[in-house]
């Protein structure tokens, strides 16, 4: 599942991956899933600034080569770029998990689908888990 920031502004995506980014953190096999992109001492000042309740600054200190590794984010051309390098790497039916990027879930998968709709290079439906765990449909092509 690849979770998907998709904003017309760069900057607030990038921010709402790196937030998505702790909350992998927060998870007891943080150490073995971000080791081939993350140093122990990187990860030791994420969770030192996630214990103090410094979200902003553990969200700062994620290296970029993690956001880039494990989050689909940036304006809608770009992810789909993103996409299409997952796509080219052998996964044949990625799925896009939408991400809030403004803190509401308002919206934000009938975003993500529009997004992406121009990556279906085949007719076919698109399908986006829901923020309240149900399903949003889309039909394409």
């Amino acid at each position: 599942m690849l979770q998907c920031c998709v904003a017309e502004d760069p900057r607030r995506a990038e921010a709402a991956a790196r937030a998505v980014v702790l909350r992998f953190l927060r998870h007891p096999s943080a150490v073995l899933l971000f080791a081939e992109h993350a140093t122990v001492a990187e990860l030791e000042e994420m969770q030192r600034g996630l214990a103090a309740g410094d979200t902003e600054g553990a969200a700062q200190a994620v290296p970029q080569s993690v956001v880039d590794a494990f989050v689909i984010y940036g304006d809608p051309a770009t992810c789909r770029r993103q996409l299409a390098d997952y796509r080219c790497a052998g996964i044949d039916l990625p799925v896009v998990f939408p991400m809030p990027v403004a803190g509401s879930w308002d919206g934000v998968p009938e975003a993500t689908i529009a997004a992406f709709a121009s990556a279906s290079s085949e007719p076919g439906e698109l399908v986006a888990p829901g923020g309240g765990g149900g399903e949003r449909r889309a039909e394409v092509g």
